[in-house]
């Protein structure tokens, strides 16, 4: 158990430490692990009730996602194209599974920086949409 606590506890560290003061920012996870445990969304809604995150519904079929706050549904993607919608400037932050097939699609689609547990995107004007196991994000002035 204190293992566990001590994953969480250092993730909602480095999500502040990596959190951009200065542009906007949004979490996206996904759903669930295979080998490497990490924070879930359902812990980190918690934590961090006022931020936005978005959940890849990435081992379910079919795919969806949904981005929440805390515990309200703010809107829900279920039909293909999975088109993830995010600002045209600022840092996506990854919450997944280390060393996953998702981590390694996303790393090979876009260029992320590592941390221990979080991993980030940083989008500007110039950045184009990508895709990651089904899923499109998509830098556009409203998300």
């Amino acid at each position: 158990m204190r293992w566990l606590d001590g994953i969480t506890r250092d993730t909602l560290k480095e999500i502040a430490e990596v959190t951009p003061r200065d542009r906007p920012s949004i979490i996206v996870t996904t759903d669930s692990h295979v080998d490497n445990w990490f924070m879930n969304w359902r812990i980190g809604r918690y934590y961090l009730p006022q931020r936005d995150v978005w959940i890849l519904y990435n081992n379910a079929s079919p795919k969806r996602a949904e981005r929440i706050r805390r515990d309200q549904s703010l809107e829900k993607r279920e039909t293909p194209p999975l088109k993830i919608p995010v600002f045209r400037e600022g840092r996506i932050l990854w919450l997944i599974e280390p060393d996953s097939a998702f981590q390694k699609q996303l790393a090979a689609a876009t260029k992320i920086t590592p941390g221990k547990y979080i991993f980030y995107s940083d989008i500007s004007h110039d950045s184009a949409p990508f895709a990651v196991d089904g899923f499109e994000i998509v830098p556009q002035l409203e998300p």
